[in-house]
């Protein structure tokens, strides 16, 4: 069973909907698939944080 947080639930309302996501976990679908989903999570958190670096970078 694959937990998510709240966060990562919210973050991926826009890419794949939720009752998507859960539906797949329940049905046991197979890990790599749920693995690309959180290599696509862990892209975006990435980004995100680069962005908000670069943010702060510029208020300074």
């Amino acid at each position: 069973m694959v937990q998510l947080s709240v966060r990562q639930k919210e973050e991926l309302l826009r890419g794949v909907s939720t009752d998507t996501l859960e539906r797949m976990v329940l049905q046991g679908e197979s890990r790599a698939k749920v693995g690309g989903i959180n290599r696509r999570l862990a892209l975006l958190e990435g980004r995100q944080r680069k962005r908000r670096v670069l943010q702060m970078e510029s208020r300074k």
